[in-house]
This record gives structure tokens, C-alpha cells and sequence, in this order.
């Protein structure tokens, strides 16, 4: 009787059990007769199993063994490699050559593969990259030419050579057609990938072939380290971007000095209340008063712990990650908290820190002074002019009033311009940096 095949693997894969079944017995008696068709497709049925009959690792490996001894190159390979996924060093290596010498693109790549890693005998790397060279050569064998490459980039069993990667996968590039590639667009990602791993340590390009532009094109076809070079490398212009915004507000004008701002970003681990309880005495009366605050300790990735104290009514999120932002002189490597910043919801808590207490020195500069003197002595004269009650004396003295008043106001304008600025780049930049 003559069975249809094609039939009979439908049958295989039916969803009906009694179908499958038959044909699974079918199968069974034509491969016991000698048919390697019948075993390769109860091969495939138990390899990855069907919707009506289970996978079965024993039955796949019986007639995988007799289809190789049919003459199936292709199960004599996968003999071999199941052979090898069951720590069977010795018989896989024995059918990954048999296989070879029949042929098998695949069983030149596996056989490679085992002298490289010494599996089955002593290692061989100088045979196994002449079977891979011999088997890339023509483009047909697009794994041997990956393997190849990744050989020469790996420099472990022999010396590096990204140039020599980079030309087998030229040549690789070359046999891949626009069909090819739609049919194996993983294999093509990893070649694009391996060119530009072969740039980055060295090898020459040619084609206007470059780095990011090649692990951009890897990462469209999913290749799985190219995604993440990719997201590396957005990750990184993100982060120069974002140092960039910062460096631009980082240095401000205030209190007649230069000073710097700088950030710690960490997650509060622990809030505490303090007091302090301050006792003093007006003609003989006793008086006390107490001030309350809270004590913050937040955690960066490293590992370290910083502080920060805030007022008593304020409170923070255990867990939570915050910025917080400190100000000090240009040639301290130190500064005063100021402010706490919540990167989860925008919010933003003004700390106790006071760097005009902190830094009485740096607050107190040679502008400031002479400006103090120029409007003191316009007071004096603002003031003669007054008790000569003549207008001007009024313009004067009220002229002077408002400098003293702008000045006050212009000592704090760039500390206060600063914090803003700080404000509007935690609030843009919160989800990253958590």
C-alpha cells in the first residue's frame, strides 16, 4: 500500500487523538521497514511534540539513531546532538564526523564546536577553524562564518584578530540576499552585530560601515545584545545630556562669590525626630523654648548613606527615592542640604540647611562690603540734605533705601535663580534618575 507523507504528517499533527494515533502507528511500521521519511517525521513529532501526541525524548533519540543508520545525514547530525546535550561526548563527536563527511552543513558547525571546547577528545581549535573557514568560504554555511567570527573576536583559543572577524563577515554580507535575510533575519542580526563588535576592537571598515550605525540596524532584526548595546548607548547620551543640563546650573552667583550645587539622589532608609531645648533668663524671669526637626538618611546605590535635615512638620516616604540638593563654596568637596527633592512625585521639601551660617567667610565678600560703604555714605548725605528740609534729601534718602534694598535682594538672586533651575531639572529628569 502506498501512504502519502505529506498526508501522514498531517495526520500526525492533528488535533483529533484517534487520527494521530493511526498515524503515529503508521509511521512506526513504514520506519521499522526502512522508510527514513516515516522516522524523520516521528522524529519531529516527539522533538517538539504535536497538538495530540506528547514530546518523548527517548522515542525522539530511537528514531533520530534509526534514521542515521538509514543513511539520513541530517539525523545522523542530530544524533549527534543529542548525544552531546546527554554528556555523550564520544559517540557525538564520532557522528558529528560521520555526519560531516556526509555533508551536513549543520554537523561541520556542531563538530567545530566540540574541538574548540575539547568535548569528546583533546581540543583542536586550528582543525576547527579550518572546518569553519572551508565551510564559510562559499556563503552557504552562514553559521560557520558567524562562528568564525565570533572565534577570532573571542581570542580564547587562539589571538584575537577583529580584522579577520570583520573580513569573514564582509563576505558573509555579500551571500545574503534581501530574501535570505528576511528568512533568518536572527542570523542576520548577529553578523551585523559581530561587524560592529569586530569596529569597536579594531578592524577596519569599509562600505561606510560604523559602530552605532550597525548596532542600530542589529537591534531592528532582534538581535539580543545589540538591543541592549543600543539601549547602552541611548542610555549614555542621555546621561551626557543630562550632565550637560546639570553643569549648566550647577555654578551660580550668590552672596558675592562663586559657589557650586551638587546632588545626592538616594532612598530614605530611615526619619528620626529631633529636639533641642534651649533655657535662658530675662531680670531674674526663666524662660524656655524647644525646636523640633527631622532627621533624614537616605542610601545611593553604592551603598552610602548621606543625611539631611528638614523641618518637623515635614515628612518623607520610607523607600523612596529623593534628590537632594547641596550648596557650598566653589573649593569645598562638601556643602549644606537645601532642599529635598521627591523623584517619584515632583514634590519638594525645603531643608534646614543655612550655608550663610554654614560659610560665614564665603558670605561675606569684598562687593558686598564696598557696596555697604558707598550706600552708607549716600545715607549721610541723603540725611544732611533732610535736615536741610529740601526735596531732594527725600528723593535721596528714599533713592538710597531702595539700593540697600535691591542689594539685599541681588545677594541671594543667583542662589534662588539656582534652586529653581535645580527644581525644573529633577522634575524633567525623575524617572531616570531613580
Amino acid at each position: 500500500m502506498i501512504i502519502d507523507l505529506d498526508d501522514l504528517k498531517q495526520q500526525l499533527n492533528s488535533t483529533v487523538p484517534g487520527d494521530a494515533a493511526r498515524a503515529e502507528k503508521e509511521a512506526a511500521a513504514l520506519a521499522e521497514e526502512g522508510n527514513i521519511e516515516a522516522a524523520e517525521l516521528l522524529v519531529g513529532a516527539y522533538a517538539d511534540g504535536t497538538p495530540a501526541i506528547r514530546a518523548d525524548r527517548i522515542k525522539e533519540f530511537k528514531y533520530t539513531k534509526m534514521a542515521a543508520e538509514l543513511g539520513s545525514s541530517f539525523s545522523r547530525f542530530w544524533l549527534a546532538h543529542l548525544q552531546r546535550e546527554s554528556n555523550d561526548f564520544a559517540s557525538a563527536l564520532e557522528n558529528a564526523r560521520l555526519a560531516h563527511g556526509m555533508g551536513d552543513m549543520g554537523a561541520t558547525n556542531l563538530l567545530a564546536r566540540m574541538m574548540l571546547a575539547g568535548e569528546g577528545g583533546p581540543a583542536k581549535p586550528l582543525e576547527a577553524l579550518q572546518l569553519l573557514s572551508e565551510g564559510a568560504e562559499n556563503g552557504i554555511n552562514t553559521d560557520a562564518a558567524l562562528l568564525l567570527a565570533e572565534v577570532y573576536l573571542e581570542g580564547r583559543h587562539i589571538p584575537q584578530n577583529a580584522q579577520n572577524a570583520y573580513d569573514v563577515l564582509q563576505r558573509y554580507s555579500h551571500f545574503m540576499s534581501g530574501a535570505t535575510r528576511r528568512v533568518a533575519p536572527l542570523d542576520w542580526g548577529r553578523a551585523l552585530y559581530l561587524k560592529a563588535e569586530a569596529i569597536r576592537l579594531g578592524a577596519t571598515p569599509v562600505d561606510g560601515d560604523n559602530y552605532a550605525g550597525l548596532i542600530a540596524e542589529a537591534a531592528k532584526y532582534g538581535e539580543t545584545n545589540a538591543v541592549q548595546a543600543s539601549q547602552g548607548m541611548q542610555n549614555d547620551a542621555d546621561e551626557r545630556q543630562r550632565r550637560a543640563e546639570w553643569d549648566a546650573i550647577a555654578w551660580f552667583s550668590a552672596y558675592g562669590g562663586k559657589w557650586k550645587m551638587f546632588p545626592n539622589i538616594g532612598r530614605l532608609v530611615h526619619s528620626e525626630s529631633k529636639s533641642h531645648t534651649s533655657v535662658s533668663s530675662y531680670n531674674g524671669n526663666v524662660s524656655t523654648s524647644t525646636t523640633y526637626w527631622r532627621v533624614a538618611t537616605f542610601e545611593t546605590a553604592s551603598g552610602r548613606h548621606f543625611t539631611a535635615s528638614i523641618p518637623a512638620r515635614d515628612s518623607l516616604v520610607q523607600g523612596r527615592a529623593y534628590a537632594v540638593l547641596f550648596a557650598g563654596p566653589d573649593k569645598e568637596d562638601r556643602g549644606v542640604a537645601t532642599a529635598v527633592f521627591d523623584l517619584e512625585d515632583g514634590s519638594v521639601t525645603k531643608a534646614n540647611g543655612n550655608i550663610v551660617t554654614a560659610y560665614p567667610k564665603n558670605c561675606s565678600k569684598l562687593l558686598p562690603v564696598l557696596a555697604g560703604m558707598a550706600l552708607l555714605l549716600m545715607g549721610l548725605i541723603g540725611l544732611g540734605l533732610l535736615m536741610n528740609a529740601t526735596p531732594l534729601g527725600v528723593l535721596w534718602l528714599g533713592g538710597t533705601g531702595f539700593a540697600a534694598w535691591m542689594l539685599r535682594r541681588q545677594r541671594r538672586a543667583g542662589y534662588d535663580d539656582a534652586v529653581r533651575q535645580a527644581g525644573a531639572f529633577f522634575g524633567k529628569h525623575r524617572a531616570a534618575l531613580r
